[in-house]
């Protein structure tokens, strides 16, 4: 993902671990997921807009695609996600 630093992606993968935390400036929740697809591991951002409208497929065990654009989270890419879609059943 460090090439596509900038860029909009879509990733079909699983979630291997979450972390929701609550932002005391907004008042809201947000989730950071660590996922992966069939070639490396990423990490999701799900700030809180995006997660107030996805939070129940953020638990979900299956495969699922995100969308957003990567950024350079000091040094390391992270994907922003601005949508989450279940995957294809497997």
């Amino acid at each position: 993902m460090g090439e596509m630093i900038g860029r909009q992606v879509r990733i079909l993968g699983i979630i291997v671990a979450a972390k929701r935390v609550w932002v005391k400036k907004s008042e809201q929740w947000m989730k950071f997921l660590d996922m992966e697809d069939e070639t490396d591991a990423f990490e999701a951002v799900v700030f809180p807009q995006t997660y107030e409208k996805y939070a129940a497929l953020t638990r979900e065990a299956g495969p699922l695609i995100v969308t957003g654009i990567v950024k350079d989270d000091q040094g390391s890419p992270a994907l922003e996600v601005s949508s989450i879609h279940r995957g294809p059943e497997m």
